[in-house]
């Protein structure tokens, strides 16, 4: 829906459900393209620079696979 005054989109506010949902949808997201990163570099045999332990490191693909965090948040 548009604000009839200024014909810009009115702001809604989503629910602790939608917002759920949408975080679910953005952690697959990322959880996807770490793979299919990991997976591309394998596949080319390249290395990629990481953040481990607070230091700046280059690894071997091989080494790396991405982690999936289970984490589901409780709805309330």
């Amino acid at each position: 829906m548009k604000n009839s005054k200024t014909n810009t989109p009115k702001k809604t506010i989503m629910s602790e459900d939608e917002v759920y949902e949408m975080q679910c949808k953005i952690d697959e997201g990322i959880y996807l393209a770490q793979k299919r990163l990991v997976e591309r570099a394998k596949h080319n045999h390249t290395t990629l620079i990481i953040a481990r332990e607070g230091q700046v490191v280059e690894v071997k693909a091989e080494e790396l696979y991405p982690i999936r965090k289970n984490y589901r948040p409780q709805i309330r």
